[in-house]
C-alpha cells in the first residue's frame, strides 16, 4: 500500500511542477512565452487538498539546473513539499515540453520515449502516450518482488481560451486556460486526473484545479487481482509568490 501511494504522489506532482518551463525569452516555441524556464526562477503555491476535510500547506517549486541525460539537454526541476523533496527532468521541442524522469522517495519514475506534458498552442495532435518504468529498491518492494512496475502514461490536453485570474500573487490577465485529462495503469494500479491549468505569460502556472482517482489491486493471494476504488481526492494550488529572472512576483 506504502508504494502505491507514493507512485500515486509522483503523478500528483507531475503536472505540479510544470510550474514555468521553457528556453529563454527569444526561444521561438510559443509554449515558451508562458514558462520561463531559467536557472534560479521559484513559484511558491499555497496548496489546497480535500479528502475528508480540506488542508492547506505550502509548496515550493525552483529550476536547478541545466544539465545532460541520455544525451539529451533537459532542466531539473525541484519541487519541495510537506511529503518530501521530488525532482523532474524536462525538455521542450516542438511538441511541447516533455517529461524524461522523475524522482521521488528513493523511486526513479522513467518515461520511454519521454512524453509530452504540455503541448504547444498549436500543436493539433495534443495527446501522448509513454511506457513508464518505475524503479524502487526500498525494502518493502524488494519483499513484494515490485522492484520494477512497468504501465503506461496517457494524456491529453485541450486549449480551453483565456481567463484574468486572481490569486495571492496578484492578479493576472488574458491567462491560457487548459484542460488536461491523464490515465496511468500498471499491473498493481490505476490513476486517473481531471485538471484545468491556468498560465500567465511570462509568469507560468497561477492556478490549477485537479480531481484525482486511485485504484490498487486486490489481494496477491487472489488468482483474480480486480481493482478496487482506493481514494479520490481534490486539489487547488493558487500561486502566493515567485521570482521570474530576478523580478520578484507578489508575496
Amino acid at each position: 500500500m506504502i508504494k502505491k501511494m507514493n507512485i500515486f504522489i509522483i503523478v500528483f506532482c507531475i503536472l505540479i511542477s510544470l510550474s514555468g518551463i521553457s528556453t529563454k525569452a527569444e526561444e521561438p516555441y510559443e509554449v515558451s512565452k508562458y514558462f520561463p524556464l531559467d536557472i534560479g526562477n521559484k513559484w511558491v503555491y499555497q496548496v489546497y487538498t480535500l479528502e475528508e476535510a480540506m488542508v492547506e500547506h505550502t509548496m515550493a517549486t525552483v529550476v536547478k539546473a541545466k544539465e545532460m541525460l541520455d544525451g539529451k539537454e533537459v532542466y531539473s526541476v525541484e519541487s519541495n513539499r510537506p511529503d518530501g523533496k521530488h525532482i523532474f527532468y524536462y525538455s521542450l521541442d516542438r511538441d511541447g515540453i516533455k517529461l524524461h524522469k522523475a524522482i521521488s522517495g528513493g523511486r526513479d519514475t522513467v518515461f520511454s520515449p519521454p512524453i509530452t506534458v504540455l503541448f504547444q498552442k498549436s500543436n493539433p495532435e495534443r495527446n501522448d502516450s509513454a511506457l513508464v518504468k518505475i524503479y524502487d529498491t526500498s525494502e518493502e518492494a524488494l519483499r513484494l518482488n515490485e522492484a520494477l512496475t512497468e504501465g503506461k502514461f496517457e494524456i491529453k490536453s485541450e486549449f480551453e481560451g483565456t481567463e484574468d485570474i486572481t490569486v495571492p500573487a496578484g492578479k493576472f490577465e488574458d491567462c491560457q486556460k487548459i484542460y488536461i485529462s491523464i490515465s496511468v495503469e500498471a499491473k498493481n494500479f490505476k490513476t486517473t486526473v481531471a485538471q484545468t491549468d491556468w498560465y500567465a505569460r511570462g509568469i507560468g502556472k497561477v492556478k490549477e484545479t485537479k480531481l484525482q482517482k486511485n485504484w490498487i489491486a486486490g489481494s496477491p493471494e487472489l488468482e483474480e487481482r480486480a481493482m478496487v476504488e482506493e481514494s479520490e481526492s481534490y486539489s487547488e494550488i493558487r500561486l502566493k509568490e515567485a521570482t521570474i529572472r530576478g523580478q520578484k512576483i507578489g508575496g
